[in-house]
């Protein structure tokens, strides 16, 4: 966790992470294994009500609802009677068969690979875009066993940024942590948002203290892996541009990008600001934080 922090070495919690809420809940309390459970949970994300055909597919990011899709991204798939029930892998080793379902995918190539899957069910289906996509506009297609359930395409780009947020509807508070990093090397945490019981969220304000701890934004994501370089990537909040210590996968759940930035100080007292992530000039979708 060094490198992709940045800074010193995290806890052991962070090496171990053992649920999908880890990146989403941050508190750090060590809890039983309970694997991609969707209950409570802001992932995968609510079913969205999208114009379709009987047999056809609409594919989005699933961080965001945008048609952009990359390799290795994150990706859903609405449609109707798409699987029997509804089943999640139950492991971060992702299986590419869910209740017999599985998703095809024919990039602009003509390769066609299987991808790996999070969830099935009859509406919905969240996916791993394999990894050696081709760019353009890729066939997508729900087989189960040797039948063809449903059909799309997916528009497939190098990178396709967008930011997890903590109510998964595409817009609000980021679903993010805060890293303080205190003189004498220890670290603490804090979430940037909070949530009440009806699933609405808003920002926790961070605090830069009169200290000289350093405070780092961790933002969750995808599509954002694949960038050219480090310099590629640039995160703005507000209108000044944050130092990013990395960018790249998250190291647990596949399709699953963490960027990481230093906090200036200079963005003391702004109150609530908007933050994107831009990935060799692809914007993702705003998110907020808020300072005071």
């Amino acid at each position: 966790m060094e490198e992709r922090f940045g800074v010193n070495s995290m806890t052991a919690r962070d090496n171990n992470a053992n649920d999908m809420y880890d990146s989403f809940d941050f508190t750090r309390a060590p809890r039983p294994p309970v694997i991609l459970d969707p209950q409570g949970s802001p992932y995968p994300p609510p079913l969205q009500t999208l114009a379709r055909s009987p047999g056809t597919l609409v594919s989005t990011n699933s961080a965001y609802g945008s048609y952009a899709l990359a390799p290795e991204s994150i990706a859903s798939l609405y449609g109707t009677n798409l699987a029997s029930g509804t089943s999640k892998a139950q492991s971060v080793s992702l299986p590419t068969a869910l209740q017999g379902v599985s998703v095809r995918v024919v990039d602009s190539t003509g390769a066609q690979r299987t991808a790996p899957l999070y969830l099935v069910s009859p509406d919905q289906i969240n996916y791993v875009v394999p990894a050696d996509t081709a760019s353009g506009v890729a066939n997508i297609t729900v087989v189960s066993g040797s039948n063809t359930v449903a059909s799309g395409t997916g528009l497939i780009r190098a990178n396709a940024p967008a930011l997890f947020i903590a109510s998964a509807d595409g817009h609000g508070p980021a679903a993010g942590q805060l890293v303080r990093v205190h003189a004498d090397g220890s670290q603490s945490y804090s979430l940037t948002y909070e949530c009440d019981s009806s699933g609405s969220c808003g920002t926790v304000p961070i605090d830069f203290g009169a200290g000289a701890d350093q405070l780092y934004l961790e933002l969750y994501g995808t599509g954002i892996r694949r960038a050219s370089s480090r310099n590629a990537v640039s995160v703005a909040i507000g209108n000044i541009d944050a130092p990013v210590s990395y960018a790249g996968p998250e190291g647990t759940y596949p399709g699953l990008d963490q960027v990481n930035v230093l906090l200036p100080q200079t963005l003391k007292g702004r109150g609530r600001l908007a933050v994107t992530v831009t990935v060799d000039g692809q914007a993702s979708n705003m998110a907020q934080i808020a300072f005071q």
